[in-house]
């Protein structure tokens, strides 16, 4: 994540695995925050590298029609759903490892108040809730399933408002803060597993 001044360009990277022995589909949603535009997004399952293009919803799903009707298995496509990218990759084999890559950049909350950033990371059900819709595949770095609150998360926050910074602090997650000389700040998540049943939030 770097934040500068009101924006902030997030890169997120999330890797999963198909750890049955039967191949199956997988559908991911990432729940974008408010004022957010996506720039990038590709998806590596296996041996295959898929790179997505933004376009409308309408001409999506007509291009998806088009792929269809012509006998075109599409191996992935998306939609956005309340806020949601819904990714959807039609086949992936046992054993398959999916990293799913995709940039954005956000617009800070800052209404009468310090800017906050909120980075989603709960993992259950629900429309604005980053899920993946399948038994068949778990998060690579947990093979025994949901039941641990605690995953495996890597955070690093690069900070320059532009102007004197007070407490940078995290009322959800441990922090580790180191300021440099230019003023800029530094952050990263003080421990290498944490809780996902809730976002993290800057302030």
């Amino acid at each position: 994540v770097r934040i500068t001044g009101p924006l902030a360009h997030v890169l997120v990277t999330q890797n999963f695995v198909n750890n049955t022995q039967v191949n199956g589909r997988g559908v991911f949603a990432f729940p974008l925050p408010d004022k957010t535009t996506i720039d990038a997004l590709t998806i590596t399952a296996g041996e295959r590298r898929m790179e997505g293009r933004i376009v409308r919803y309408d001409d999506a799903a007509q291009m998806q029609q088009l792929l269809t009707s012509a006998g075109f298995p599409a191996s992935l496509h998306a939609a956005t759903s309340s806020g949601a990218p819904v990714i959807s990759i039609d086949r992936i084999d046992a054993g398959e490892h999916v990293t799913v890559r995709f940039e954005y950049v956000q617009r800070l909350a800052s209404s009468s108040g310090p800017q906050r950033f909120e980075f989603p990371l709960m993992r259950y059900e629900g429309a604005h809730r980053s899920r993946l819709h399948t038994a068949n595949l778990e998060t690579a770095a947990q093979p025994g399933g949901n039941s641990d609150p605690a995953s495996p998360v890597s955070m690093r926050i690069w900070l320059n408002a532009g102007f004197s910074l007070g407490k940078v602090v995290s009322p959800t997650h441990a922090i580790s803060v180191r300021k440099a000389s230019d003023g800029s700040v530094m952050l990263s998540l003080a421990h290498a597993r944490i809780r996902t049943d809730r976002n993290f939030v800057l302030t």
